[in-house]
């Protein structure tokens, strides 16, 4: 589907260099036209209101008609002088206040966008970048839609967010937290490793999870993470495929730390998307925390799950939390390992009213990326006797919140801990042309899970879990991947299921 958007409203400008008099005798002409016309109207029907020689009755009658008309046609008259002089003073008092000339473009019809950007070339004081402006102009209309996630996005914007859609980005293959150690009596900043990506640079490098990054560079060109703040070593830490990633970990060792330099090659990585652990209390829980809904979802979550099972895990929490949504090919993949085949789980309402149902069925895509999210028959509801919980906070929004309401309409888990964020509205994106480029992102459909018969929704509202409990003060003062066992009781509610 494709949208195309162009300025409509178009001027001809003709003989641009006229002076401002000429217009204004112009127009009094044209006011003169007027009245002497309706002048001779006038006199034409003073001639033809009366005959000689007529009944008086009659002609009573026709003197009054010739009154009444005379008076029609005065004020009409009046009407017209005063409408066509109001728009020569309107002219007049636009021209007295903004700058009358305009850049010489004989017989050419221009839009206004044009118009400005003539005024710009000819008497702008400065150097500007006009593609710039022209998405930021872009940006700002389609921002008054009103609509919060509508979006306008240059072809740099939309090929970066699909890259990131893809589970693809250049780097050293880490994810990371802004986080604080203490090392011999002082505080410092740090990048902290909370996952290192499967078949990564860093992974071959030999950087752990709960590695902290202290200094971007090393030798005499480190610089430390206190110093340079989590953005700006972050922006170091990035860069160009092939080049080198250097920094300074510190990694806990027999109650202290182990300083160790690193130098890694940065490549192209497939990013994660599901981390798993297993429970250090109860070996038997494994537990699957679901970042985001992307192209790699599917396949990360069954490999993950595989793993855990491997590993002995009989009972599984699925932590939702902080999860903003994604890709509705990625969620259909995912929901499809737990419901039946033709378990309806999304219906879909738009703008004109019309109603419409997606199952889980066999789905093969043409599409390298989508290709990840394909539903193979055999395994349609493979895990769905799983002994689960979902664990789920205000954070949970858009696909993660369709795969909590599926999960509770059809009873396949007990849903822990606070209301969901309640985004029940689907957006799609449509190409631009006609020298805009880029694409319009729109709120197209309001979407409802499977389960929702009545198409009651949670926009606006959220899913209720089917256990309420929050986080502590001292809880949410710890960044939630680093978060605590014994402070988690969301998650300690959760393992009570299981008991």
């Amino acid at each position: 589907m494709s949208e195309e958007s162009r300025f409509n409203t178009e001027e001809e400008f003709e003989d641009p260099t006229s002076t401002e008099e000429k217009s204004v005798a112009e127009d009094a002409a044209a006011v003169e036209d007027v009245v002497e016309s309706s002048e001779e109207q006038a006199e034409k029907a003073a001639e033809n209101a009366v005959e000689p020689k007529k009944i008086k009755k009659k002609r009573s009658v026709s003197l009054k008609t010739f009154v009444i008309s005379a008076i029609a046609i005065v004020l009409a008259t009046l009407m017209l002088t005063y409408s066509v002089c109001a728009e020569v003073f309107r002219k007049q008092y636009l021209n007295s206040i903004v700058k009358g000339e305009t850049v010489e473009k004989e017989n050419t019809t221009l839009t206004d966008i044009d118009l400005l950007n003539a005024y710009i070339d000819e008497y702008f004081y400065g150097d500007v970048d006009k593609e710039a402006m022209l998405a930021a102009a872009l940006k700002a209309y389609v921002a008054a839609t009103g609509d919060i996630y509508a979006a306008y996005y240059t072809v740099d914007e939309l090929l970066a967010n699909y890259e990131t859609s893809a589970g693809r980005m250049c780097g050293i293959g880490i994810n990371i937290v802004n986080s604080e150690f203490e090392y011999e009596g002082q505080k410092m900043s740090c990048l902290h490793v909370i996952n290192v990506m499967d078949d990564s640079p860093a992974q071959k490098a030999g950087i752990l999870k709960n590695d902290r990054i202290a200094y971007v560079g090393i030798g005499e060109n480190k610089r430390s993470v206190t110093e340079l703040g989590y953005d700006g070593a972050l922006e170091l830490l990035l860069g160009e495929e092939g080049t080198n990633a250097e920094f300074v970990v510190y990694r806990e060792k027999d109650g202290g730390y182990e300083e160790i330099n690193n130098s890694v090659t940065r490549a192209i990585v497939t990013t994660t998307s599901v981390i798993s652990n297993v429970l250090d209390s109860d070996k038997s829980v494994g537990i699957l925390k679901i970042t985001e809904f992307d192209y790699t979802t599917p396949k990360q979550f069954e490999r993950k799950l595989e793993e855990l099972k491997s590993k002995g895990c009989t009972k599984f929490v699925i932590d939702l939390r902080y999860n903003p949504g994604g890709l509705l090919v990625s969620i259909e993949a995912v929901l499809s390992y737990f419901l039946n085949e033709n378990d309806v789980y999304i219906q879909t309402k738009d703008s004109k009213g019309n109603i419409a149902q997606r199952k889980i069925i066999p789905v093969k895509y043409e599409n390298v990326d989508a290709a990840m999210c394909n539903v193979e028959k055999e395994n349609i509801g493979k895990y769905r006797d799983l002994d689960m919980v979902v664990l789920c906070n205000g954070g949970t929004a858009s696909a993660a919140e369709l795969f909590v309401a599926n999960f509770k309409d059809y009873g396949l888990a007990k849903i822990v801990g606070e209301n969901t964020f309640g985004k029940g509205k689907m957006q799609d994106t449509f190409p631009l042309n006609y020298g805009l480029n880029g694409a319009v992102k729109l709120t197209t459909h309001m979407y409802f899970s499977g389960g929702d018969k009545e198409l009651v929704g949670y926009d606006g509202v959220g899913i209720v879990p089917d256990v309420s409990v929050s986080l502590s003060e001292e809880a949410l003062n710890y960044n939630a991947y680093l978060l605590p066992y014994e402070l988690d009781d969301q998650l300690i509610k959760a393992l009570e299921h299981f008991n």
